[in-house]
């Protein structure tokens, strides 16, 4: 049999509503035509791949949901807006956050962390550690009397805050362009 009558006896099977018939033909002339190299089952009339192929799509569906569940329980997608980072970070960036890090360690000087300013999400860096005296004169950052090198600020300027100490479990945050 070839394609054009196999063809035809399928379209002849589908329009005189025997289905089954076609398949069954079908499935003769491949068993014959190949030296039954395929086994009747991948060509219908047998639901147990079509169970096994549906648990499969179900398993992977459900770890997909599982992977995002945790996915999202542990990190945050978040977007830089203002410029107040530069040259670090422009505005639009988009940032992958570990919601879960200070559970497990103490802030570190240096650390870029999401602080919450009235309504808004902001980037900063960690400049100053609980119990530390910080303060900023004329541009440089001195923290506990001596002056900290910042590798990351673009250019030093004539910012001014005056001596204070952070409190307990609180940390000092500063953008990298202090100049806006």
């Amino acid at each position: 049999m070839n394609i054009r009558n196999l063809a035809a006896s399928i379209l002849l099977s589908v329009t005189t509503g025997g289905i089954g018939y076609g398949l069954n033909a079908l499935r003769e002339e491949t068993e014959t035509s190949f030296g039954g190299q395929y086994p009747p089952r991948y060509l219908g009339g047998c639901e147990m791949p079509i169970r096994r192929s549906r648990l499969r799509w179900f398993a992977l569906v459900c770890g997909l949901f599982l992977l995002a569940a945790i996915f999202r329980h542990h990190f945050l997608f978040s977007f830089v807006v203002g410029n107040s980072m530069l040259p670090t970070f422009q505005t639009g960036d988009l940032l992958l956050v570990d919601k879960q890090a200070y559970r497990r360690s103490d802030p570190k000087r240096g650390d870029l962390v999401l602080a919450r300013h009235r309504s808004d999400v902001i980037v900063k860096r960690v400049v100053g550690l609980p119990g530390e005296e910080v303060e900023i004169t004329e541009g440089t950052l001195v923290v506990n009397g001596a002056p900290l090198r910042e590798d990351y600020v673009a250019q030093n300027n004539l910012l001014f805050v005056g001596r204070g100490k952070i409190y307990p479990e609180k940390v000092a945050l500063i953008g990298d362009n202090q100049n806006s």
